[in-house]
């Protein structure tokens, strides 16, 4: 029986991050020990259960919920949590096949069968505020810190990439709120043009238009995501304090090496940014003068991950009630 097209993509994701695994555990970078040890210290799953309730779980879905709000899709904060936490779950169970950002949506528009537009836009630009929040943090943490930043001989590069990141991010956005109509609008004139990759950026531009009568929103989405990465940055600095307890960890250097990190892992060409997310962190922990970064993203990603299937408890609250999302619905909804 011949594999489908996507089951066979999914194994050469896992195939590939398989290789980057063994790759770093064979030259001595990656080592699984420093993890069971770590589980075995009661106060880190205390931090690492109190991080993730507060920050992926309850801030995360107030994001969401604060733009779902300025695109007048109303849901109550309480369920905007429940189906953040079931977008986890199938971010773990179903890696690479159905983003748990499409299910959670697909559960909204069930009772928004009106406003299915709004509420794939909403997970969209969600993603969007999370990402350029992390690198407004970081160069706002780097300007704070501009004495360490300066010792950094390796890392002009780095900290080009971040601030550039940041100053595009924020234009970007600027030009959402920007007075004028869809007809006279020069940056959708732009974007029409025929050049690879415009297309997708008119679509991005235009989601985010919708939000240009309520800037609110989507500041108060960015300024919730700054609460969530710099909680992360907190959480990567006190694992490396944890596995490295002789090793210098100035914040500035996570803020600067974390965003690039995570920006490489969520690329798609492996589940969960296993394997490319390791070697990522690695290299450029290194180039900022930290060791065992690999090591600080394996404990971070898996017990992350591990937190995560708990979305399965209100999965099965839904289930149990009747609500349900056939294929069908997931099929139609990606086609």
């Amino acid at each position: 029986m011949l594999l489908s097209r996507s089951t066979l993509i999914n194994l050469l994701k896992f195939a590939f991050a398989g290789g980057l695994i063994y790759y770093l555990v064979v030259q001595g970078t990656l080592d699984f020990s420093q993890f069971g040890a770590l589980l075995e210290r009661p106060d880190f799953i205390l931090i690492f259960a109190v991080f993730w309730v507060v920050g992926p779980v309850v801030v995360g879905a107030l994001r969401w919920h604060v733009l779902l709000t300025g695109l007048e899709v109303y849901l109550s904060r309480m369920k905007a949590m429940q189906l953040q936490m079931i977008g986890f779950f199938f971010n773990v169970a179903m890696p690479g096949v159905v983003g748990g950002d499409l299910i959670k949506a697909l559960y909204v528009m069930k009772h928004n069968s009106k406003q299915k537009a709004e509420v794939m836009i909403s997970v969209f630009i969600d993603r969007i505020c999370g990402l350029a929040s992390m690198f407004i943090l970081a160069a706002g943490i780097l300007l704070v810190n501009l004495s360490t930043v300066m010792g950094f001989e390796d890392a002009n590069l780095l900290i080009l990439m971040v601030v550039g990141c940041m100053v595009g991010a924020s234009l970007f956005f600027a030009t959402v709120f920007l007075p004028y109509s869809d007809e006279r609008d020069p940056f959708h004139r732009l974007l029409r043009l025929s050049v690879p990759g415009f297309g997708v950026l008119r679509r991005l531009y235009e989601s985010l238009r919708m939000f240009r009568h309520k800037p609110m929103a989507v500041i108060n989405a960015i300024l919730y995501g700054c609460l969530i990465q710099f909680s992360i940055m907190l959480l990567y600095s006190y694992i490396f304090g944890v596995i490295s307890p002789d090793q210098e960890i100035p914040f500035a250097s996570v803020a600067l090496a974390y965003p690039l990190g995570a920006l490489v892992s969520s690329i798609p060409i492996s589940p969960g940014g296993l394997g490319v997310g390791h070697v990522a962190f690695d290299r450029l922990f290194e180039i900022v003068g930290i060791s065992g970064g690999a090591n600080a993203f394996n404990i971070f990603i898996l017990i992350h991950m591990a937190f995560n299937l708990l979305g399965c408890i209100p999965f099965l609250f839904y289930r149990a009630h009747g609500e349900v999302i056939t294929a069908s619905e997931i099929e139609k909804a990606t086609g």
